[in-house]
């Protein structure tokens, strides 16, 4: 990389920054003639966003679907002080973590890819703005997920049910065995079972 390519890449990421709002997402596609790596041109992907969990692995998997091995990622957390307008300031690169409570964590992904046609800068933007919507609907639905899930295992364990201990005690295992982190739940789904076991039916 020339340094001034560097430079550019750096400005527009601040840019970027500069205009994130909370709640809200950057996603910015360059394509400046002076994006270039060893004479090839680029395109210089960022994407300003809260920061939250998912965010960096998904980004990466359209990202590189799209537009193939890119050839630099970037990806600091800042904590921030927001105005109604945008980013006033960084109050810390994410690793001194400043006054924590009184911050704004935001994450900026900057990635740099083969030079994209039209088409595809247009594809890839309207699939990073809607993964971007369902990952913060997850991120949302996440702890009351994990807290209904907490009252299941509540009840199998303190309600009577028609079946045996080792039974029950099983179940249980597998719903707590979920929750500690060994599955990622992107969605969750009650159903009610009525009827006996010939002609029994689950209702949503």
């Amino acid at each position: 990389y020339d340094a001034k390519v560097l430079d550019l890449a750096a400005n527009k990421a601040a840019d970027a920054l500069e205009r994130h709002r909370v709640g809200g997402t950057v996603i910015a596609l360059d394509d400046d003639a002076a994006f270039q790596r060893g004479g090839r041109p680029l395109t210089v992907i960022t994407v300003v966003n809260d920061n939250m969990p998912f965010l960096f692995d998904s980004i990466m998997g359209e990202i590189t679907d799209i537009a193939g091995e890119p050839s630099l990622v970037v990806h600091p957390v800042f904590g921030v002080h927001h105005t109604k307008t945008g980013v006033r300031d960084i109050v810390d690169d994410g690793l001194a973590r400043k006054n924590e409570g009184e911050t704004d964590r935001v994450s900026l992904i900057q990635v740099h890819v083969p030079r994209l046609d039209a088409e595809k800068a247009k594809e890839l933007e309207a699939r990073l703005e809607r993964l971007v919507k369902q990952i913060r609907s997850v991120v949302a639905d996440w702890k009351p997920m994990l807290a209904r899930l907490d009252q299941a295992i509540s009840a199998f364990r303190y309600s009577p049910a028609p079946l045996p201990k080792e039974a029950v005690a099983e179940a249980i295992a597998f719903l707590e065995w979920l929750r500690d982190d060994n599955f990622t739940f992107l969605g969750m789904r009650e159903f009610k079972y009525s009827g006996d076991e010939k002609s029994g039916k689950l209702t949503r």
